[in-house]
């Protein structure tokens, strides 16, 4: 897949001994013999071998974590026949992680059984435990090889972040990382330009590339404003349930502010007279939301649509294995904030537009834009999106998610999925449920 762009996921480690980090009075309410029966239940080989500490809840009581290790007898049904692999370097039934919340019955929070994560048989898993909180590193692939690593609240339970990175063994040149904050549905890439081959003697691609976690991107890297995909709650059937004429969006949208110092200004000066808000929502590889706040809109009559307010996209249909963006493969659209679709450079498959105008939460007046394309794969090879201010009938400045040079992107950052829920509200498309779950084993097994 392009960039690595679906990856699994994981954590960093710290398994400390019962007796080193039960601390305080708060450790001595906890009833281990009650906690290990319900945890273990009729498992013979169940143990428990760490208890530590995980500061308190947001309610202010005491949370640790419990660190289970199982014998092979007692492996997961869906883990190999020879059972999972140990730190020990022999076979057992796996790891599970258990939070102990005072008051409360334990609950799985992480259940893992090492089978090499791939080919390479290189995959591991780590976990770091802080306060109120708990992250999760797991390696895999073979050539290509991934690394994921997911940090979650532990009570109320909710996500907090995910990071992917993606490289080839045999080309770290080719290499990409991709970051999510997702209580604020903040999503970002960087990508080594391998176009420029600078770094492609590293053997530790993602630790560089973490140390390039800034937008826009430092000489020999590109990065870019990724589109983030949430969990629609459906079957796959209906891929924009409830997305209908009318919808603003509210939380369940990445948001920038174009006219400050963030973002790409690709063309002109920015106007902080002149602050405009975009937000951006996937609802599936094919279908693009995009909600337009403009506080001094042009109403100037332009000669072209190029001359007036407007969004370009960037696609391509070939995207090869390649981070930085061949400029014969990629294809530009522009879409008018009347709803009007044009082709641009290329030969770009020209998207299903509805539009509509709404308030958003700040009773703000909004244009949103729905872009259907007929292909499902249509936005796979990346997009970047940029917003065009036009004064006076003219074409004065360009704002991007992606780096864009004489008229061609240099990158098409990721449509990427998050583990949230969204739906309406009221009339806006908003975050419906953050249940903060970790992608070990699936833990009704």
């Amino acid at each position: 897949m392009t960039r690595f762009r679906r990856l699994l996921s994981a954590f960093l480690p710290a398994l400390i001994g019962l007796s080193a980090i039960l601390w305080g009075s708060a450790a001595h309410s906890v009833d281990m013999g009650k906690a290990k029966s319900e945890i273990c239940k009729a498992r013979a080989t169940c143990r428990l071998t760490a208890l530590q500490t995980a500061g308190q809840s947001e309610a202010g009581v005491s949370l640790f974590v419990a660190v289970v290790a199982l014998g092979l007898a007692d492996k997961p049904a869906d883990g190999p026949d020879t059972g999972c692999l140990s730190t020990e370097g022999d076979n057992d039934g796996g790891r599970e992680y258990w939070l102990i919340e005072e008051g409360k019955d334990p609950t799985l929070l992480l259940k893992l059984c090492n089978d090499g994560y791939g080919a390479a048989g290189v995959g591991d898993d780590q976990v770091e435990i802080g306060r109120n909180k708990l992250t999760h590193i797991q390696y895999g692939g073979s050539n290509d090889r991934w690394e994921v690593t997911e940090t979650i609240q532990l009570s109320p339970q909710k996500s907090l972040t995910t990071q992917g990175c993606g490289f080839r063994a045999s080309d770290p040149s080719y290499a990409s990382l991709s970051w999510i904050d997702l209580p604020a549905m903040a999503a970002h890439s960087v990508a080594i330009d391998d176009a420029l081959k600078s770094d492609a003697d590293s053997d530790d691609p993602c630790t560089m590339l973490r140390n390039q976690m800034v937008v826009p991107a430092q000489r020999g890297f590109l990065s870019g404003v990724d589109v983030p995909l949430p969990d629609l709650g459906s079957d796959g059937e209906t891929p924009q349930p409830g997305f209908v004429v009318g919808t603003v969006l509210g939380s369940c949208a990445s948001r920038l502010t174009l006219g400050d110092a963030g973002g790409y200004t690709v063309f002109g000066r920015p106007d902080s007279a002149r602050l405009a808000e975009v937000a951006l929502l996937a609802l599936d590889r094919k279908t693009l939301i995009l909600q337009i706040f403009d506080s001094r809109r042009d109403s100037a009559q332009a000669m072209s649509w190029v001359a007036g307010d407007h969004f370009e996209l960037w696609t391509t249909e070939d995207p090869g294995m390649v981070n930085h963006a061949d400029p014969g493969k990629v294809n530009q659209l522009g879409i008018g904030l009347d709803g009007r679709v044009y082709a641009g450079v290329g030969e770009p498959k020209l998207p299903k537009v509805d539009r509509w105008q709404g308030t958003d939460g700040q009773k703000r007046h909004v244009t949103v834009l729905r872009l259907t394309w007929p292909d499902t794969d249509a936005l796979v090879g990346g997009v970047a999106i940029a917003y065009s201010e036009a004064e006076g009938g003219r074409q004065t400045r360009i704002f991007a998610t992606g780096p864009i040079v004489k008229n061609r992107p240099l990158y098409l950052p990721n449509i990427d999925d998050v583990p949230l829920t969204c739906g309406v509200r009221d009339g806006r498309w908003d975050v419906t449920d953050n249940p903060g779950r970790l992608q070990g084993i699936d833990i009704a097994n």
